[in-house]
C-alpha cells in the first residue's frame, strides 16, 4: 500500500479508473492488488433488508 501512495504522490495517477457509481470499481489491497467491481453490493438495491 505504501508503494501505491508514493506512486500516486509522484505521478498523480492512482492506478485504477475514476469512480463510477454504476461499476463501483474499488482497488483491493490484500496479498495481491485487485480491481474489483461492486465489492459490497447494496442489499436494498435487490429488494433485500426491507422492513
Amino acid at each position: 500500500m505504501n508503494i501505491a501512495w508514493i506512486d500516486f504522490a509522484i505521478t498523480g495517477d492512482r492506478g485504477w479508473p475514476a469512480y463510477d457509481a454504476r461499476l463501483r470499481a474499488t482497488k483491493r489491497f490484500d496479498e495481491t492488488l485487485q480491481l474489483v467491481h461492486d465489492p459490497r453490493p447494496d442489499p436494498s438495491a435487490a429488494g433485500g433488508n426491507r422492513r
